[in-house]
């Protein structure tokens, strides 16, 4: 199955702002298991996408299969955002850890900044049929997401990506697989997991 990558920023370009929300709306992810509410994920596709992309704080890509017509498969976002951590957090980190992240960071007064793009959002239609659903996997759309950045770092130089998830074990599993390392005993701002890789 050949995937198309198209950037959102390209869509609303070409189409009216209606039918770009009418494709994003084809999108439906897994509601949570204990509330049954919507997952973020499509929250974010559905109600904040395009006022980010059109504010420039995060760049959203669309992956798409063709079958009779394009049918969206899932969608991947980046936010060129250093990850900050306070001095107290920092020094809750192994030395090694420590040392890793300030070869491409820099100390300021109250915190450590390490030079990064996040990975903000990535998320699998599952509004699909059983055989399209079966090909797209969280790591195939993960695996786009990288190269497109390992393709950026060559013209901004950037060393790392990070993500944030809930404590999960399935999900920590599944960024820990793919070659992200947890941040031990530190919290992001939202008091989520954080997981970076260095982009080679």
């Amino acid at each position: 199955m050949e995937f198309t990558v198209v950037a959102l920023r390209n869509l609303l370009n070409t189409y009216s702002v209606d039918d770009v929300k009418e494709i994003l709306n084809t999108f439906k992810s897994i509601s949570n298991h204990e509330t049954n509410e919507i997952n973020d994920v499509e929250c974010f596709l559905h109600d904040k996408a395009i006022n980010f992309e059109n504010m420039a704080w995060a760049t959203t890509h669309l992956v798409f299969v063709e079958l009779e017509k394009p049918v969206l498969v899932g969608y991947f976002s980046f936010e060129n955002r250093p990850l900050k951590m306070t001095k107290k957090n920092f020094e809750k980190l192994s030395n090694n850890q420590k040392k890793k992240l300030l070869k491409y960071g820099r100390r300021e007064e109250n915190f450590i900044e390490i030079n990064s793009y996040l990975i903000g959002q990535l998320g699998k239609n599952y509004n699909l049929d059983d055989s399209i659903k079966q090909e797209v996997t969280g790591n195939k759309l993960l695996t786009i997401a990288y190269q497109m950045l390992v393709d950026i770092v060559k013209v901004v130089n950037v060393k790392y990506v990070w993500i944030e998830c809930e404590d999960n074990e399935k999900i920590l599993k599944f960024y820990q697989d793919f070659g992200f390392n947890l941040i031990e005993n530190y919290q992001g701002d939202n008091e989520l997991n954080v997981l970076i890789m260095k982009i080679e």
